[in-house]
């Protein structure tokens, strides 16, 4: 199965006029040919960027370099990061981001709403 989607997963509301497509058969789809195949769009001037999600400290780095080895950088790596989940600063996500400068994106920076009115009063004092 052949599934067409908009550029990346992690921008995909920022550059609706271009789309790649990922092929979902055994054996393809995986951390090595989602990099391979992201990279090749890259090349193909189908997509400007590669960004992820969810990615650890060890997939970032393998991603990385893999992509180095073309001479693509890896933009971005969403992850669930918010004042109360801290997590990618805890689990080496945010230092590896750091180093190779991928920029981290939060998704839920607000905790799904978790944090908000009497929260931030909390927060700001």
């Amino acid at each position: 199965m052949t599934l067409c989607s908009i550029v990346l997963f992690a921008f995909a509301w920022l550059f609706a006029d271009q789309a790649f497509c990922v092929d979902f058969r055994p054996g393809v789809w995986g951390n090595e040919g989602y990099i391979d195949g992201l990279g090749d769009a890259v090349k193909q001037g189908l997509v400007k960027a590669v960004g992820v999600s969810n990615y650890s400290e060890k997939r970032l780095h393998e991603a990385y370099e893999k992509l180095k080895m073309r001479g693509i950088p890896l933009a971005s790596n969403q992850v669930n990061y918010s004042l109360i989940y801290r997590a990618p600063e805890e689990n080496g996500v945010k230092a590896a981001c750091d180093e190779l400068g991928i920029t981290l994106i939060a998704y839920s920076p607000i905790a799904q709403g978790d944090i908000c009115g009497p929260s931030i009063n909390l927060i700001s004092a």
